[in-house]
């Protein structure tokens, strides 16, 4: 029991937001301290995680067309998606918002493969084929040289295909 709870304090003093799910495993430990550290570690963290959102989110207001502020509060958005502690509606709420805020990015800056490959792996997650091979396409145009945009073609035929085929076996 010393031991984990010696290495949860550490790896809180380290870095409280670089592995949340180790956290969440902590939460369910039987030493009553450990879980309790680990449940006020998760509170901290949701706490500076909705700041920095909100933060992303004011200054965005106030610049509306700022690519970069755009970017910043999708980069917070997809921190908070990834972290595995939204419960199932924050997380479709801050999924749908997160879309939109690629849409955005990439409406008007196209020179950054990842948010291309963000917004397609996003459209994939709640089955929005059409935008996905939409921003698919767009990608390829634009960057032909790379090989990203092939691969996540790819992803998506093979979904595609997946869930067709998936479909035929449930009929």
């Amino acid at each position: 029991k010393e031991t984990i709870r010696r290495l949860l304090l550490d790896f809180l003093k380290d870095d409280l937001g670089r592995n949340p799910y180790i956290l969440k495993a902590a939460l369910n430990n039987e030493d009553s301290e450990t879980s309790h550290y680990a449940a006020t570690a998760i509170a901290e963290y949701m706490r500076r995680m909705k700041i920095r959102l909100h933060k992303c989110s004011e200054s965005l207001k106030k610049n509306i067309n700022d690519i970069r502020r755009m970017k910043e509060y999708a980069d917070a958005l997809k921190d908070e998606l990834s972290s595995g502690l939204l419960d199932e509606i924050a997380y479709k709420h801050k999924s749908e918002c997160y879309r939109k805020v690629l849409e955005e990015i990439l409406m008007t800056d196209f020179n950054n493969e990842k948010y291309f490959t963000e917004k397609i792996n996003s459209d994939l997650e709640i089955n929005d084929y059409i935008s996905a091979l939409q921003i698919c396409k767009l990608f390829l145009r634009l960057y032909s040289e790379s090989e990203l945009p092939y691969l996540m073609y790819l992803k998506i035929l093979y979904e595609m295909r997946a869930r067709i085929n998936f479909n035929c076996i449930l009929n």
